[in-house]
């Protein structure tokens, strides 16, 4: 884990080879990544401060959905940079309506780079 927080995203993803996947490549541009396989998890690894990113997947399985975590973590530190993503069309208008940004699963791995310069 880098010692520079303004370098670390928190991944969320049930899917875990989504979050590895996610992981090693965030890890190749420098920055690092934790992850979680549930919204639960997610808010038990989140301090105000640590992260400078959130990507979190919509659907999460059992448990609150990822718009909800999300909007758990803005409450705990307002103006993190979050990010939604999802492979249901759905999710991207429920994303927009509660003002967050997202991303169609799938996407292409530059998107993530992106995201992180």
């Amino acid at each position: 884990m880098p010692k520079n927080k303004e370098r670390l995203v928190l991944v969320v993803d049930d899917e875990l080879a989504v979050c590895r996947l996610l992981a090693r490549i965030i890890g190749k541009t420098g920055w690092g990544a934790v992850t979680a396989a549930s919204g639960q998890e997610a808010l038990d690894q989140f301090e105000p401060g640590k992260f400078a990113l959130v990507i979190s997947d919509v659907d999460l399985g059992e448990g609150p959905n990822g718009i909800a975590i999300v909007l758990k973590l803005l409450e705990r530190q307002p103006g993190l940079r979050v990010v939604l993503m999802s492979g249901d069309s759905i999710n991207e208008d429920q994303a927009k309506k509660a003002g967050l940004r997202f991303i169609q699963k799938p996407f292409d791995l530059s998107v993530i780079s992106a995201l992180l310069e």
